[in-house]
């Protein structure tokens, strides 16, 4: 086969891997927006119920001393977004689709900027490398704040980047750029690695660039922090910056870390290849927002982390890989074929496994989901998880405050649990920050009409003591879905 024709195959081949991978996120992303229940993430939860104290008006940043407890660890622009969509009550809805458009304007954004600098190949690669990774399929399509963190982080990342090609970048465009990376911080605060990225382009360009645009960037993060502060009548530093502080666990930090790179080789690869055969400053933003990337992904080891925080660092790898793919196969499409074939083969041993829980390969997601929603039909997963709705049936007959470990179904169904988020509340207890007794004096006096739990044994959210205490006085009386009932014991007194 002759060079262009092998280079067309090679082209329809890239092409169709990237089809097959939007379509299997689209479809997963059709199945959980048309699911009304909480299925698989815990953090959806008090993330959703943030959003519906916007909706009511209340502050998302409360004295969590004061009953009924709540601790909002985010900053609030999802949030806020998150809450247009609740007119009418609660809902999962709208957040997820924010979520899903996001990821999708990141991954168009990785095309169109890997295409200008690299080539359609490159572009195909890199995009598709960042989409068919189950860290993508999986979460950016939750009700959570980090697919729109990542979407204004990046944005404002290759505006940045577009203005230092210049040699005098216009000020108006620099402003654009922070205040895109702004939008990001205030979204999620601790995606930070794309502000750190832009901040190291403008000192290596000099003093002046540099201080110029410390000194916007600390603006444009100051002002609206002094106003919120002002408006959460002093909590919001303390909440975002002093709750969200948990313990830092390594072991847990080498699993999320080590399975999240043990998952993506062939990205490892082709960033080893740019990185020998280019070295690292003809492609100074993919490296810098690489190296900013990297601590953040260490917090997927703080108490409550999880694979999430090694989002920017999947951009970044995918970034990177497109840019390696262009240097290792240009003009030698034998090559590029070979290289093509080790990336399908990081996809195919991606089919046989997973980043546990709940992260499915995009085989498993071909296989379990996405046929059945091409079918009009609901994917077994659906249909499993419809147990969640059963808590209806126990919330119906037993009126009055609640507690529960998975915070959305009640939420959904009209009752909010009194603790949100009692991983957060309970840790912060350890330390004497959170004043536990109102809550457990209402267990002692049976005063909970029914509380909701995955696990007693070894449960993660609830402190031993807690789960002591509710054993103490309540029974376990049936399941729905993932959920323990617990009733109050009669036998047990008040």
């Amino acid at each position: 086969m002759n060079a262009p024709r092998l280079g067309f195959v090679l082209r329809f081949a890239l092409a169709s891997a990237l089809a097959v991978g939007l379509l299997v996120w689209l479809a997963h992303g059709a199945a959980l927006l048309g699911f009304p229940f909480q299925s698989f993430d815990y953090g959806e939860g008090g993330t959703m119920i943030a959003s519906w104290r916007l909706a009511q008006g209340l502050s998302i940043y409360p004295d969590i001393q004061e009953a009924p407890f709540f601790v909002n660890p985010y900053t609030p622009v999802y949030l806020w977004l998150g809450a247009l969509f609740m007119e009418d009550g609660p809902t999962l809805f709208g957040g997820r689709l924010l979520s899903l458009g996001s990821g999708l304007g990141v991954a168009c954004l990785l095309f169109v900027w890997l295409r200008r600098q690299a080539g359609l190949e490159a572009a195909l690669v890199g995009t598709t490398l960042f989409v068919v990774h189950p860290l993508v399929l999986g979460w950016t399509v939750l009700y959570r704040t980090d697919s729109l963190a990542l979407f204004f982080g990046f944005a404002g990342l290759l505006v940045a980047e577009a203005a230092w090609r210049e040699e005098d970048p216009p000020l108006g465009r620099q402003v654009f750029a922070v205040v895109l990376l702004a939008l990001g911080f205030y979204t999620k605060q601790s995606m930070v690695a794309p502000i750190l990225a832009v901040l190291g382009m403008a000192w290596l360009a000099g003093f002046r660039p540099g201080f110029r645009l410390t000194g916007l960037v600390l603006l444009m993060l100051a002002f609206p922090a002094l106003a919120l502060e002002a408006f959460s009548q002093g909590r919001f530093l303390g909440t975002v910056f002093g709750y969200n502080v948990m313990p830092f666990q390594s072991e847990q930090a080498r699993l999320c870390l080590g399975g999240y790179l043990s998952s993506a080789m062939g990205m490892v690869f082709l960033v080893a290849v740019c990185a020998v055969r280019d070295g690292f400053r003809r492609h100074r933003l993919g490296w810098l927002f690489l190296a900013a990337s990297l601590p953040i992904a260490l917090g997927s080891g703080r108490q409550g982390g999880f694979y999430n925080y090694c989002l920017e660092l999947h951009l970044a790898l995918s970034l990177l890989s497109g840019l390696g793919w262009q240097t290792a196969a240009q003009g030698r499409p034998g090559r590029a074929c070979a290289v093509a074939l080790l990336l399908m083969l990081q996809v195919a041993l991606g089919g046989v496994s997973r980043l546990p829980p709940y992260l499915f390969s995009p085989w498993d997601h071909l296989r379990f989901e996405t046929g059945f929603v091409l079918r009009g039909e609901d994917p077994p997963w659906r249909k499993q998880a419809r147990d969640a709705g059963g808590i209806a049936a126990w919330l119906e007959r037993n009126p009055g405050p609640i507690l529960a470990e998975n915070l959305a179904n009640p939420t959904l169904l009209g009752r909010t649990p009194w603790v949100v988020d009692p991983m957060i509340l309970f840790t912060l207890a350890r330390d004497g920050r959170w004043n536990p007794e109102p809550v457990l004096e209402r267990v002692e006096r049976q005063e909970f009409a029914v509380i909701f739990l995955q696990v007693l044994e070894g449960n993660i959210r609830f402190s031993p003591e807690a789960i002591a205490r509710i054993q103490a006085r309540y029974r376990v009386v049936g399941r729905a879905g993932v959920d323990l009932i617990l009733l109050p014991d009669p036998g047990a007194g008040p």
